[in-house]
């Protein structure tokens, strides 16, 4: 299976580009390796939370 970020250069998004992906209920499903460098966390710490988790308070 691809990872995430091969499948974005598959699709012609570099991978200096933040891309994260949802589910309909807001749970992250994909997240780039320039989301990593923009936002600070890997993919491995937000796969699987709610996107609202990551959202400042």
């Amino acid at each position: 299976m691809a990872t995430f970020d091969q499948r974005n250069d598959r699709n012609g998004w570099s991978s200096d580009v933040a891309t994260v992906t949802l589910s309909l209920d807001g749970v992250v499903t994909g997240w780039s390796e320039g989301a990593r460098r923009l936002l600070g966390h890997s993919a491995p710490e937000v796969v699987g939370r709610a996107a609202t988790d990551l959202l400042p308070r």
